[in-house]
């Protein structure tokens, strides 16, 4: 059901107004539209992603969206609330999948159980004895 915005609530004509606002750049309204949202965009990204820290950068991300594409907001097309959440559910999503594309990091410390510290793999690793390269030169000799 898609409403007309002349049908909508109070909150959503609000915060209808406070993006047309921000779309000519007003900060405070801006501000405005934040503390009226960040609760309800913050759960929606940690259902996605629960990192909480992750989460808060997924959000930062999702507003600098909406400071930037705020002019592109059509009332027709959806309220505002909905369209916040877009942005903000993309972003949650887009996060998930740069974490996956991304390169793990490789330990260099023995994963034996021993709990020594200063047991990095790297200095125990030359050793005088033939490598596997040294024996198959060694057997085609």
């Amino acid at each position: 059901m898609n409403l007309t915005p002349e049908q909508w609530t109070e909150r959503s004509t609000a915060l209808a107004q406070a993006l047309s606002r921000v779309a000519l750049g007003d900060r405070a309204a801006f501000a405005t539209l934040y503390q009226a949202t960040r609760s309800h965009l913050f759960g929606v990204i940690l259902r996605i992603n629960p990192d909480r820290g992750t989460a808060e950068d997924v959000l930062q991300e999702a507003y600098v969206n909406v400071w930037r594409a705020a002019q592109s907001f059509d009332g027709e097309r959806s309220q505002p609330l909905t369209w916040l959440t877009s942005i903000a559910r993309n972003r949650a999503i887009d996060s998930l999948r740069r974490r996956k594309t991304e390169v793990a990091t490789v330990s260099t410390t023995a994963a034996d159980g021993n709990d020594d510290e200063g047991d990095d793999m790297l200095t125990r690793m030359p050793s005088d004895a033939p490598g596997p390269l040294e024996l198959l030169q060694q057997a085609a000799r």
